[in-house]
């Protein structure tokens, strides 16, 4: 068995909805802007290594040319993490937005002062793509230089 809509039931739903895309109609979405820098920034020291008891919950993060040094608020995220892995090598032959053609990555110099102003333990990698031993042997050199 059906049943009918009532003429009263339908106007009130209709206007309700009408309502609903209205108020969503006001409500603007926005991205949030990040803060921006002042002309001297002050450097927040982590005294991560001072403790006594390390806390392993918080992680180590990985950096290179991808993460952009200028989008990064190095204070807060000291704050929340206990390392840091940088690239320091990308792919050889390879021009992108990350590393150069011999490979070096663009941003790990920045990387690593900043996170050594802060007190956050460093370490460093390289993308090897060698693709026969005299190959891997001088992107081996070029690392360790």
């Amino acid at each position: 068995m059906r049943r009918k809509l009532k003429k009263m039931g339908a106007f009130i739903f209709t206007a309700s909805m009408i309502a609903m895309i209205a108020l969503l109609g006001l409500v603007r979405i926005r991205p949030v802007e990040p803060p921006k820098k002042a002309a001297t920034e002050k450097i927040v020291v982590n005294h991560i290594l001072d403790e006594k008891v390390l806390d392993l919950n918080k992680p180590v993060v990985d950096l290179s040319g991808w993460q952009r040094p200028e989008d990064i608020d190095y204070n807060t995220l000291s704050q929340h993490v206990i390392g840091a892995v940088i690239r320091v090598n990308g792919s050889y032959g390879h021009a992108d937005n990350s590393a150069s053609k011999d490979g070096e990555d663009t941003a790990y110099k920045q990387h690593i002062k900043a996170f050594q102003e802060r007190g956050i333990p460093t370490a460093v990698y390289a993308f090897v793509t060698g693709e026969n031993t005299s190959e891997m042997r001088k992107q081996a050199r070029d690392f360790y230089r």
